[in-house]
């Protein structure tokens, strides 16, 4: 006789959940990392280009802008007025 195992789909999506998490966090730990080795090796000043993609906050002129090297999403707040979707900007490092 065959036994027939029961799936918890819920248990399931737990556990998918808790991996996503764990995931994310190693990414964004190594982003980091590889970000710091850079300006500690490096006498110059670290930037990176990024295209914004959107504006998250008009008020605060925040935005969203992907660092293409980094492949990393991240909030930035426009130093320099209104930002266009698309638009190319180069954000220095200032700290890790």
């Amino acid at each position: 006789p065959k036994s027939i195992d029961v799936i918890d789909y819920k248990v399931g999506q737990a556990l998918g959940g808790a991996a996503r998490s764990v995931q994310r966090n190693s990414q964004q730990y190594w982003v980091f990392e590889y970000i710091r080795r850079l300006v500690s090796e490096s006498a110059d000043e670290i930037s990176f280009e990024c295209v914004v993609l959107g504006c998250v906050d008009p008020e605060r002129l925040q935005y969203a802008v992907y660092a293409k090297e980094l492949g990393l999403e991240h909030r930035y707040l426009s130093e320099m007025g209104s930002l266009k979707i698309g638009q190319s900007i180069w954000l220095k490092v200032a700290n890790v």
